[in-house]
């Protein structure tokens, strides 16, 4: 793994009741004090030096630096937070205090313990910080606290270069989708174009015969980029990332993958209260390859900083204990993908990739993970293991809770993918039968807004970045039947996800034609818009069926043509985006073929998603979210209704007498249409689209006259059929199957 390009991060040391050290880029203020100008939304990094009192803060064992809530209750834990206090507003309305907690870390392995604070402005304006200290570094002893200003000024200036997070809408705003923070102008609803490579590999020198490796920062980032996605599912793998894990060593990034180092012998050491400062690291590189923005040339990598400049975010859909760390043997899928525990996985695989929290105590089993429990007395094993899991995701929103990079938290990916019995809603299997796993989720969810307290009073501070929260479940069992998990409703009303999730892996029987492989995956993703959970945003956040199964078989012809159907169809039945295709640099491919030799140059894989993401978002220009909404909902004035083997959807923007209607039909047997209810009278201009381009399509432009409210039948066959005539014979010529589907906007004329 090569050093990462990185932007320019505002990095402040400040010593705490000592002396002030100054970066070289920093200027004193009139009154001693630090100043610095920052952007909105840009990492400012300040470097904390405990006060004498609570000198072990950087001396405690590894066991315990980390321990804000003294999980293991032998009385040595260390916490400190940093309080961010705008003293000046901007044009925004005032801001509320911001309560950020610092972390320790290491750079190097067997390097020195010190402590950070990573924090980005969400406004204009000055900012001051004060900074409380609480800890005790023998067993059974009292805390020592401490509480100080830190002498500097923060002046948090908006710059256009940088994008804002993604925020949860609140009320007023557009129902069914995230948005995006915006300085200085109020939010907007954006939709989520994503895709999946939720890990990496191998190294380039070793990748296995699928040449699985990729350079994410050369092959992926600006694949994505030119591409318009702005989403990625990306797992804490338990091969790449994953923090709590069982091999007594941590893993460093260099230039040829990942170096284990081995922990001192002697020193204090548990999987599930030490977390791998060497992949941590590594996971710093990859959110700074991730955020994109503005570059001030101030790093230390000098101009290579600016070549990330002016790129827009990608944000991660960030699964910090992915299904596999919580799945044993005996789940269906556990032959191949299960991470639990060393006892459980009989020496398969390596410890460093078994999950650190099964080490909690002996002969644990992946449902006693869901059992801990904050209500119970302090003494109680539950609480304990509540609480050190309770560290783990502090620790987690203390080193990367400050960056826009992070679009959702993922509590859970696949509900019912963990424990030893695959997860079946409609039957009460797995998850469903274990009502342990609801709660703890909803007590994660209150964990991570702020809104949970301890048995003790004590309350847990939360999230202080309000990142969104996400939970999935999957297509297994009942596929996208009403009443299976894809109705799952996300648990109590007051702690359900903000960002709910489907995983639609479409099954056909092997006989069956192009066309209705086409329809059941169509269905499917119509099937996720009506599950009954409200107005909250809905998202396939995994879709897809594999390739090919050995790197030197010839790609399947459905590929990209299912893709294409998925996207059009997930946009204009009402998602909250595009389905993201799994891609994993094996038998479920790329996001297209990679332009180095192997079993992914374009030769071995002609296949690109990136072309029909791009004709898809050139078609969505000027049709925000904010003003389009979904025809199929029951309170909007304008309505669809497909005829026989059409499966149409369409979005509408009312404002006055502006109406607006963008739509996408597909038709099985090349003909078919579509009715629209509720249009009032008008002269009306409809111009057909070319889905799998996003142009017009050439003299399929006319005026509809309607003299009174009434139902207006678009007939898809004239533009379906100018269509084809220009098209190659699939899948024999193409893997573009044209002919199918078609796309249209039609304007009330003024």
């Amino acid at each position: 793994m090569a050093p990462p390009i990185a932007r320019a991060w505002h990095v402040i040391a400040i010593a705490i009741a000592a002396t002030l050290a100054l970066c070289p880029s920093l200027a004193a203020g009139a009154d001693g004090g630090v100043q610095r100008s920052v952007a909105v939304y840009d990492r400012v990094e300040i470097a904390l030096e405990p006060p004498p009192a609570l000198a072990f803060a950087t001396t405690l064992p590894e066991t315990q630096i980390n321990d804000a809530y003294d999980a293991d209750r032998d009385g040595r834990s260390m916490r400190c937070d940093v309080t961010f206090a705008a003293a000046r507003h901007g044009a925004d309305a005032v801001q509320a205090p911001m309560v950020v907690p610092a972390f320790a870390m290491r750079d190097a392995p067997g390097g020195a313990w010190h402590w950070l604070v990573r924090w980005s402005a969400p406004a204009e304006g000055d900012w001051t910080a004060s900074v409380a200290w609480e800890g005790c570094a023998v067993r059974d002893g009292d805390p020592i606290r401490h509480r100080a200003a830190l002498p500097i000024i923060i002046h948090a200036q908006a710059d256009a270069g940088i994008d804002g997070p993604l925020t949860v809408a609140g009320a007023g705003d557009a129902p069914g989708f995230l948005r995006q923070a915006r300085c200085p102008q109020p939010s907007r609803a954006v939709r989520l174009f994503g895709t999946c490579r939720a890990w990496v590999a191998g190294t380039k020198a070793e990748s296995g015969v699928w040449s699985e490796w990729i350079d994410r920062r050369t092959e992926l980032f600006p694949a994505m980029r030119e591409g318009g996605f702005n989403l990625l599912n990306q797992w804490m793998a338990p091969w790449e990332f994953l923090l709590v894990h069982h091999d007594r060593a941590e893993y460093w990034p260099g230039e040829d993958g990942w170096k284990r180092s081995e922990r001192p012998l002697g020193a204090e050491w548990s999987s599930f209260q030490c977390f791998d400062q060497g992949r941590a690291l590594g996971f710093d590189h990859l959110l700074s390859d991730c955020e994109g923005g503005s570059a001030d040339g101030a790093s230390a990598h000098g101009s290579a900083a600016k070549s990330s400049a002016a790129q827009s975010t990608i944000y991660l859909l960030l699964s910090p204990l992915p299904h596999q760390c919580l799945q044993m043997k005996a789940h269906p899928w556990g032959g191949q993908e299960s991470g639990w525990s060393p006892l459980d996985d009989r020496g398969a695989q390596g410890r460093e990739k078994l999950n650190g929290f099964s080490g909690f105590m002996s002969q644990m089993s992946a449902w006693d993970f869901f059992a801990a429990d904050p209500r119970l007395p302090a003494d109680d094993w539950r609480s304990k293991l509540f609480d050190h899991q309770a560290n783990f995701y502090r620790y987690l929103i203390a080193r990367w809770g400050h960056s826009r990079a992070i679009g959702a938290w993922v509590l859970i990916d696949e509900l019912d993918g963990v424990g030893d019995e695959a997860g079946d809603r409609s039957r009460r299997r797995g998850w469903w039968a274990h009502p342990e796993c609801e709660r703890w989720l909803a007590d994660m969810t209150r964990l991570f807004r702020g809104r949970l307290v301890r048995a003790d009073g004590m309350a847990y501070p939360g999230d202080p970045f309000a990142h969104p929260l996400h939970a999935a479940t999957t297509s297994f069992g009942d596929e996208a039947l009403r009443g299976g998990n894809i109705d799952w409703e996300g648990g109590p009303e007051d702690a359900r996800p903000d960002l709910f999730g489907f995983h639609w892996y479409p099954h056909w029987r092997t006989s069956v034609n192009n066309t209705d492989m086409w329809l059941a995956t169509i269905d499917g993703i119509a099937s996720y818009a009506y599950s009954p959970i409200g107005a909250a945003p809905r998202l396939i956040t995994e879709f897809g069926s594999s390739d090919r199964s050995a790197p030197d078989q010839a790609p399947s012809a459905i590929y990209p043509t299912l893709y294409h159907h998925a996207i059009w169809s997930a946009v204009f039945a009402g998602h909250a985006g595009t389905p993201m295709d799994w891609n994993d640099g094996k038998e479920f491919g790329e996001l297209r073929w990679r332009d180095r030799p192997g079993p992914f140059d374009h030769d071995h894989y002609p296949i690109d998603l990136i072309s029909q993401m791009k004709a898809l978002r050139a078609f969505l220009a000027d049709c925000p979210p904010d003003r389009f909404r979904s025809c199929s909902l029951r309170d909007t004035l304008v309505r669809c209704r497909n005829e026989a083997n059409v499966r149409g959807f369409a979005l509408a923007a009312v404002e006055g007498a502006a109406i607006e209607i963008r739509g996408w039909m597909f038709c099985a047997t090349g003909v078919g249409g579509m009715l629209l209810d509720g249009l009032p009278a008008g002269d009306y201009q409809l111009i057909w689209h070319d889905p799998w381009t996003g142009d017009a399509v050439p003299g399929q432009e006319s005026t509809i006259t309607i003299n009174q409210e009434e139902s207006l039948r678009l007939d898809a066959q004239a533009p379906l059929r100018r269509l084809t005539s220009s098209a190659k014979s699939y899948p024999t010529e193409t893997r573009d199957a044209l002919g199918q589907d078609v796309a249209f906007i039609l304007r009330r004329r003024k």
